[in-house]
């Protein structure tokens, strides 16, 4: 599959490919430093491209151990991914691709393939306060 990604406006004009030639099964914009991570579906490799399409970098090159790489997304310092193969697992890196952790999941959670993941930022803590 030859399929590629980009952006355009709502209205789906002014359309532009940033990359081609890769498959993702998911993406995550990074606002902070305006950039769009995947993970390769059938590589396993994880990688990003500047919004403006001018930097393309490959965050993490893990072969057979992110092959079937299906979600991913990311925080201010780290990138993470699921895979199914050869075990459900939840990969966590930084955005430089190295400390490199994998989380198995438990037996009986392997039952179901794992397809997307999502970070939340957590509330500061004045966010946590609540009027009086």
């Amino acid at each position: 599959m030859d399929a590629s990604n980009g952006w355009s406006a709502m209205d789906a004009s002014n359309r532009e490919v940033l990359v081609s030639g890769v498959d993702a099964l998911s993406l995550a914009v990074d606002y902070h430093d305006d950039d769009l991570y995947w993970a390769n579906h059938l590589t396993g490799n994880v990688e990003c491209i500047s919004l403006n399409g001018r930097i393309r970098r490959l965050i993490s090159a893990r072969g057979l151990l992110g092959k079937y790489a299906e979600g991913v997304a990311v925080s201010a310092s780290h990138v993470y991914r699921t895979s199914n193969l050869p075990r459900h697992a939840i990969n966590g890196m930084t955005k430089t691709g190295s400390d490199v952790k994998s989380h198995i999941l438990p037996n009986g959670s392997q039952q179901q393939d794992l397809f997307g993941i999502a970070y939340l930022q957590p509330k500061s803590k004045a966010q946590n306060v609540s009027p009086t």
